[in-house]
């Protein structure tokens, strides 16, 4: 090439000049592939910039379109089993390169289901080359794939690729797994026999933490402990294993607790949504705590107080019960002097169950429910209605409108609207029940995260 003609120009001027030329030219590189009894599509990328950058001096649009000719000329290809391509980007915008290879090798794959690919990078920019390697990786099975540099003597090399699909899994893992989304880690890891849990081998130590984190945030507590031994270096596993937690506020109550560590589980998910931004999960998760947790107590401060149970009481006990509240909230006598006495204390409902261990529980659990009781639609000191989000300003009708409407919290509904306060509700119990490492599941994600950066 004359040094006063750019390669774009030159190769421009070759393609005007081709059929008077095409005796004496030929491609180099790729010849070892160029037989069409082996070898049934050929795709050539190039790069053609202009509208894209001021640089378009190395642009190989003609060249490209030169050695299609050459190919099907000299090579014996149809027309139609050589393609050219290229992404309407810079040569060094490796993202507007990644698309063009992403639509390119797939339809590539969906068209030759039963193809083998080879890949040849000898040309083109650093950006070019690592944009098809990633893709390739991610698209193409690796047994359906090939990398390949021919020699000079005609021989060809095949290498490994750098394991570009592995490294960007681990990163989109350890990003799903800081959210909370661990059915699609597994997907994306290939764990899904994490739910054979028992069946794990000795030395697959990283799927057991990953196991044990998975079951232990959907609160099976069975298949959680399955495989700790109890002799885990790490104390969080360790603590689990031996159902150490922070219980003093349920001393007395008689609640085994294997049962209050699952509990506290559910509000420590719950604060881990918030940190991960994912509000509405917070709530739905914070109301299926505050239900499990006054389910729990109440049946267990009723049993030993002899007032019966939640779903068993006789009409004795049911009495006993309402005149020991009647006498602990004394503005009950109004809003109850209009029914009959069976009627009086309905326990099925969450607000009542609440009052109910306000006037018998004591010390954290007595704050608990004195906090939450005004959040509870029917409560008797239920907040006072303000505007026309009232409704929302009981947890539990927030609670329907995320479960049943699809209502999205977002950052701002819980800093500056009408929902400010389901922040402050869930830390306030944390706070109350002296809840102990309250970012337990971040803790056990670091602890997966390091182990997968290892792997």
């Amino acid at each position: 090439i004359e040094a006063s003609r750019l390669f774009r120009q030159w190769s421009h001027d070759l393609l005007k000049d081709y059929e008077s030329l095409k005796s004496r030219i030929d491609v180099n590189i790729i010849n070892p592939f160029l037989d069409p009894s082996e070898y049934k599509k050929i795709y050539l990328i190039y790069s053609d910039q202009e509208g894209f950058s001021k640089r378009v001096d190395q642009d190989t649009v003609h060249a490209a379109q030169i050695m299609k000719k050459i190919i099907v000329d000299r090579y014996g290809y149809e027309e139609n089993k050589v393609i050219l391509q290229t992404a309407k980007c810079e040569a060094v915008d490796i993202g507007g390169w990644m698309q063009c290879f992403r639509s390119m090798i797939r339809q590539a794959v969906i068209k030759n289901p039963d193809s083998h690919i080879i890949l040849n990078d000898a040309g083109g920019t650093p950006q070019q080359k690592m944009a098809l390697k990633i893709m390739a990786d991610f698209l193409v099975p690796a047994q359906k794939l090939s990398i390949v540099y021919p020699k000079e003597n005609g021989d060809v090399d095949q290498v490994e690729l750098d394991g570009y699909r592995k490294i960007i899994s681990t990163e989109i893992a350890i990003k799903l797994l800081h959210k909370g989304d661990y059915n699609a880690v597994m997907e994306l890891l290939d764990f899904k026999d994490v739910i054979l849990f028992d069946m794990l081998g000795q030395k697959e130590y990283l799927k057991k933490v990953f196991a044990h984190v998975y079951f232990r945030f959907n609160g099976n507590h069975k298949k959680a402990m399955s495989n700790l031994s109890g002799k885990e270096e790490n104390v969080l596993l360790a603590d689990y294993y031996n159902a150490h937690d922070n219980l003093l506020p349920f001393k007395g109550i008689g609640i085994p607790n294997t049962k209050l560590i699952g509990i506290f589980d559910i509000l420590r998910k719950s604060l881990f949504y918030i940190n991960a931004k994912r509000y509405s999960q917070a709530v739905l998760t914070y109301s299926q705590f505050y239900e499990a947790l006054s389910q729990l107590v109440l049946n267990s401060i009723l049993d030993r107080q002899e007032y019966g149970s939640i779903a068993d009481q006789d009409d004795s006990q049911k009495s006993r019960l309402f005149g020991l509240i009647n006498d602990s909230f004394p503005e009950l006598k109004e809003i109850y002097k209009d029914r009959k006495q069976s009627e009086k204390l309905s326990l099925s409902h969450l607000s009542n169950q609440i009052m109910v261990m306000r006037a018998l529980g004591y010390g954290a659990l007595k704050e608990f429910a004195t906090l939450l009781s005004p959040r509870l639609d029917y409560s008797i000191n239920k907040v006072p209605p303000s505007g026309k989000q009232n409704q929302y300003a009981y947890i539990s009708q927030l609670r329907n409108k995320i479960a049943h409407v699809g209502f999205e919290l977002t950052e701002s509904d819980v800093k500056e609207g009408y929902y400010t306060y389901v922040i402050e509700l869930i830390f306030k119990t944390a706070e109350i029940l002296d809840l102990k490492n309250p970012d337990l599941f971040e803790q056990l994600n670091r602890l997966i995260e390091v182990k997968l950066l290892r792997v």
